[in-house]
Parts: structure tokens; C-alpha cells; sequence
């Protein structure tokens, strides 16, 4: 089996660094994180404190300075976060805050996590262990890794300086494994100058940019199999919904694994005198969520549940009378029998639902479908997709159609390995036309070609 490549975009946010303060007077006040307008100061103060080279020692999560760093009174503001039998801050504690306050030791615990899941196993590990979440069961199962650490903003609130201080814990951390681990191991930071309350998608080009230059090197040596070999992960625990949002976007198309850790905007219930997994990420496929959604009859409309019966009444009288498929006819040398078919060898169902706003065929505004089917001639000239030739069938029976009378498009293949088969390039341009001024279309699709199982493609998202 040939090794893995990951890219793994994990987005910066306040949660990310916890300081533990002590007072002028070295009593300890406990672990705290910076409130957003402080975020900026503390990531430089910290980087510049560790470039210094005052660090005692580290572990897998954090960093303990030799010499305390000073934060003159006023200059940050904090929010008490660790978890103990006083739940609330109380008012000695907040107003210690306000005052001159000093750094011992930093933590990291949302990255600590993240990394690990793309660590190998330790053989020690418990096979329970080994069964959770996407960890490689040896380094052998890895050809590289890359983290991006992705911040936005400006001035204040910007995190830029705190994602290069988790490189350098990440890096540090790197360094206690052997010179073969760490040559497969990369980490790196993405900074957008935007507000993270207004960034749009196309404001990560940059950082969108890097993954399809790590691709490309995967593509450039694997070949054909490089989407096998190349899996992108977002990790997206913190951090303003536009952020949030602009990153899936911009990558949904990649089928990224989303991780998760449920308790990251939590009080801190993790540390290094008391770990736990608590922030173990939870994963899931994008594809599974973004392209397709499943759906129970009772979550369709009229239009929609017309179109799945339909069509499943159009997939049996087509088979009872269409009893061997192309491929069988094809290998029997049947030439003529399969010409509607002899380039893909594929046969796909459509039934588009349309209203009838002029009674042509009934009462005004019925709801009519009408059945196509592909035919594939020659490619790609000669490729007749199923939607658009039911579409076509629709405007010869209704030649006062509009594009606002098409209401919802059912489409099935009948080859197994095309489940959930949605528009090619040109049957999405034509529908995107129709969405224009049909906002309520929908894309239907099935498992298998039982049509069983019933699929649609979320509202403008052809």
C-alpha cells in the first residue's frame, strides 16, 4: 500500500493558547486565556519571550520558561479558565488580573490534539485506541504531513503571533523523534489581512494556492491515484462563523474530514498537571454532509415525491422491456442494439417535473413528469445527458415552458458504481440557468439502482 499524504488546515482562535499567570508575588492564579483585542500583544510578547530562548523544558502540549514573562497592569485583558471546585471567577481573582500579572508556562491543547490524530500509533497503545478516529498504524503509512495554522485580522485582535507560537511548540515537539520522523512532518502559517468577521471565500486563494501545490507533487508522482493518496483535513473547533464558512467553501470540493473538538470553547478541563482526552476531535466526511443529504419521503414536496415515483415507475417498465444491458449486448457483438449507448456502455434515468400553468394537458398549474433518458452516440459531441433530454421533451410538449415551471429533476443510474449520480458540467450549467428564477429546485438522486434510498442536493447548490 503506498503511503498517505495529509494536509491539515487548522484555524487559529483565542481558544488556541492558554498562559498560566502568577502574580509579582509568585502566587499562582491559574491557567487563563487573552480576550480577542489582547490577542495580538500576547502573541508577540510570547514569541519574542521563547526567541530569547528562556524555555526550561516542553512537553507534547506546552512550555515552561526559565524567567517569567511581564504583563504590565492594563496592558491585557484575560479570562480566568481553568476548571476547579470554584466554577466562577471571584472578585479577588478579577482583580488580580487587572494588575501586573507574569507568564510561567504556556499550553496548547486544541493543537496537541490534532497533531496526535495524525501521528503514527505507539505500539503500547491499547487496540482500542487503534480503532478511533484516522491515526496511521505506522510511520510506513506516511509520506508527509503539512499543517497549516490559518489566522485573519489586523491590529488588536490579530492571532497571527500566536499561531507562530504553536509552530514552535509543534516543532518542538517534533524534535524528540527520530530524524525520519521529523523529515516527513511540516508545519507552517497562513495569514489573510482581513476581518474574520467579513472574510470571504475568495480571500483563502492564498492558502488554497499552497494545498494545490502539495497536490500537485502528489499527482506528479502517483499519477491517476493521487485522490487516493492526497487527503485534506479541516480543523475548525474555533473561530468566527465567516471563517469558518469561508474555509469549508472554499474546500468543499476536496471531500475534506472535518475535525471537531466539542468542548474547545469550553472552561479548560485539560491541562499538564491533569490531562485527559477530553478534546479528542471528532471527524466527518465533508462529501457526506455538503453534496448529498438524505431525506425521508415525509421531508419532500409535492413536486419532489412526484418525481421519485415517477421515476421508479419509469425504471420498471424501462427494464422490463430493456432486459440486457449495454455491456452484455456489447460483448455479444450486438452492435445496433447498443448504439444508443456504445460509448459509455451506461444507462441513466431522468424524470423532471414541471407545472403545467396553461392546462395544456390537464387543469392549470398540474404538476406533470416527463420521462428522458441519456444517449451516448459519440463523445462528447454526441452525448445526450438524461436531464437535458427530458428537459427537451418538456419544451416540445409545453412550448410556452419556462425556466420557472421546472420544479424538481429525479435522475437514477442504472450501473451500480454511479450511486448517487448528480449533473455533469453541462447539465449543471442548464439547471443553474433554471435556479436563477427557481430557487425551490431540487436535485434528486438515489443509492443504488434500486432507487431506494433517496438523496437531494441542497437548495442553490447545483
Amino acid at each position: 500500500m503506498k503511503a498517505q499524504t495529509r494536509c491539515i488546515i487548522h484555524n487559529i482562535g483565542h481558544h488556541d493558547l492558554f498562559l498560566e499567570l502568577y502574580t509579582p508575588e509568585h502566587q499562582r492564579i491559574g491557567w487563563c486565556r487573552p480576550l480577542s483585542k489582547s490577542i495580538a500583544w500576547i502573541g508577540e510578547a510570547v514569541l519574542n519571550h521563547i526567541q530569547q530562548g528562556s524555555l526550561s523544558y516542553h512537553d507534547p502540549s506546552s512550555l515552561c520558561f526559565e524567567h517569567d514573562l511581564v504583563i504590565p497592569a492594563g496592558q491585557c485583558r484575560f479570562e480566568y479558565n481553568e476548571q476547579s471546585r470554584e466554577t466562577f471567577i471571584s472578585r479577588e481573582t478579577f482583580e488580580v488580573l487587572q494588575g501586573e500579572v507574569r507568564v510561567r508556562s504556556i499550553y496548547a491543547p486544541l493543537v496537541q490534539e490534532i497533531v496526535l490524530s495524525h501521528e503514527p500509533i505507539d505500539h503500547l497503545e491499547s487496540a482500542k485506541s487503534r480503532k478511533q478516529g484516522t491515526r496511521p498504524q505506522s510511520l510506513d503509512a506516511i509520506e508527509k504531513v503539512i499543517f497549516f495554522l490559518v489566522t485573519a485580522g489586523a491590529g488588536k485582535n490579530s492571532p497571527r503571533g500566536i499561531a507562530q507560537v504553536i509552530k514552535h511548540i509543534v516543532e518542538l515537539r517534533w524534535q524528540d523523534y527520530p530524524q525520519s520522523h521529523q523529515s516527513k512532518y511540516f508545519i507552517d502559517c497562513e495569514h489573510v489581512h482581513t476581518d474574520p468577521h467579513a472574510i470571504m471565500p475568495s480571500q483563502l486563494l492564498g492558502l488554497e494556492t499552497r494545498v494545490v501545490a502539495e497536490a500537485s507533487q502528489v499527482a506528479e508522482k502517483h499519477g491517476k491515484h493521487w485522490r487516493e493518496l492526497f487527503k485534506l483535513y479541516l480543523s475548525v473547533s474555533t473561530g468566527t462563523t465567516f471563517m469558518i464558512s469561508a474555509l469549508s467553501l472554499s474546500f468543499a470540493e476536496w471531500s475534506p474530514v472535518v475535525q471537531t473538538i466539542a468542548s474547545a470553547r469550553h472552561i479548560l478541563s485539560c491541562t499538564p498537571e491533569r490531562p485527559s482526552r477530553v478534546y479528542r476531535p471528532r471527524e466527518k466526511e465533508m462529501s457526506s454532509i455538503n453534496e448529498w443529504v438524505k431525506l425521508e419521503s415525509a421531508q419532500l414536496d409535492q413536486a419532489s415525491d412526484l418525481a421519485i415515483d415517477e421515476l421508479r415507475d419509469w425504471r420498471e417498465a424501462y427494464l422490463e422491456q430493456r432486459q440486457t444491458r449495454p455491456a452484455e449486448l456489447k460483448a455479444n457483438q450486438k452492435d445496433e442494439e447498443v448504439f444508443f449507448h456504445r460509448k459509455g456502455l451506461k444507462e441513466v434515468l431522468c424524470v423532471v417535473v414541471i407545472k403545467d400553468r396553461f392546462g395544456v394537458e390537464g387543469p392549470k398549474n398540474s404538476l406533470i413528469p416527463i420521462r428522458g433518458i441519456n444517449a451516448e452516440v459519440s463523445l462528447p459531441t454526441g452525448t445526450l445527458c438524461a436531464e437535458r433530454n427530458a428537459i427537451g421533451t418538456a419544451l416540445c410538449r409545453f412550448p410556452r415552458l419556462e425556466r420557472r415551471d421546472i420544479l424538481a429533476v429525479a435522475v437514477l443510474s442504472l450501473e451500480p458504481s454511479l450511486a448517487k449520480l448528480g449533473p455533469c458540467g453541462a447539465c449543471a450549467e442548464w439547471l443553474a440557468k433554471v435556479q436563477e428564477v427557481s430557487p425551490s429546485l431540487r436535485i434528486i438522486s438515489f443509492a443504488s439502482p434500486a432507487a431506494d434510498e433517496v438523496f437531494v442536493k441542497p437548495a442553490l447548490h447545483i
